[in-house]
């Protein structure tokens, strides 16, 4: 435990840590790829509509997998949280929800990573022109029918206030740490688009034996001063601030399904 509180300490210090003391967030059912027995577990709050959330899967979740998700080491699961896209990303995130209910989990990272790369406001519509692109086999009907029902509209809200609960504030957010069970982890939140180099040193003292810093002849004080806060990476300007999570109205899901 204390060199999961040492690190605490130095994120904390360097800014890219919301609070010190470790929290416990609740799993849900929602999408995680990854070997079920990787001590590590990244969850992802994201928007749809978040330029900085589309940073992170362009540049970073490529390299996360291929270093520490394919190895074994760590799980990822995606959240939904309604931030800067508001009614639109609401409508467009439990939509995404109907889709996923006909795929596996690597191919729903697979069409997230898809609409994260769809430049200008990403709506609806936009699922309509991802299905048609990949020419992929759906019950037609029941999409249709879950889309315009809004049947995860309630599931979307969920995520977003479990994110809220544990103390994200905007978007890209991600609480990271060791999983507890199969349907809880123990950690921390961090927050914005950071580069795989910060994730990696992350991941690395997470995994590494409780006595490395003793093991190394290092005390606690000379491991944070080599990570030196003039060296940190300036999140200020990597999340996009949160929005209230409400209710899509009648109109605006009208307007979504045009």
């Amino acid at each position: 435990m204390r060199v999961r509180f040492l690190l605490c300490f130095i994120l904390l210090t360097l800014g890219l840590l919301a609070q010190a003391q470790l929290l416990t967030l609740e799993l849900d059912d929602d999408v995680m790829i990854g070997s079920a027995d990787a001590p590590l577990v990244l969850v992802e709050f994201s928007d749809f509509n978040c330029g900085f959330c589309g940073r992170f899967h362009r540049d970073t979740l490529p390299l996360l997998a291929e270093h520490y998700i394919a190895t074994g080491k760590l799980r990822y699961t995606f959240r939904d949280f309604i931030g800067v896209g508001g009614a639109t990303s609401h409508i467009l995130a439990a939509s995404f929800e109907c889709l996923s209910d006909q795929l596996d989990n690597n191919n729903i990272v697979y069409y997230i990573n898809q609409l994260f790369a769809h430049q200008g406001r990403r709506t609806a519509d936009v699922l309509l022109d991802i299905i048609r692109i990949n020419n992929l086999s759906l019950d037609n009907e029941t999409f249709l029918s879950c889309v315009a029902d809004q049947h995860y509209s309630d599931e979307v809200l969920l995520d977003t206030q479990a994110g809220i609960s544990v103390g994200i504030r905007g978007t890209p957010g991600f609480f990271i740490g060791y999983a507890k069970d199969e349907s809880s982890v123990e950690g921390f939140i961090l927050q914005g688009a950071l580069p795989f180099e910060v994730f990696g040193r992350i991941l690395e003292d997470l995994l590494a034996p409780e006595d490395t810093s003793a093991e190394n002849g290092q005390t606690s004080s000379e491991t944070a001063s080599d990570s030196n806060p003039e060296n940190a990476t300036d999140t200020s300007n990597n999340t996009e601030p949160a929005a209230e999570p409400t209710e899509p109205s009648e109109e605006d899901s009208n307007n979504e399904s045009e």
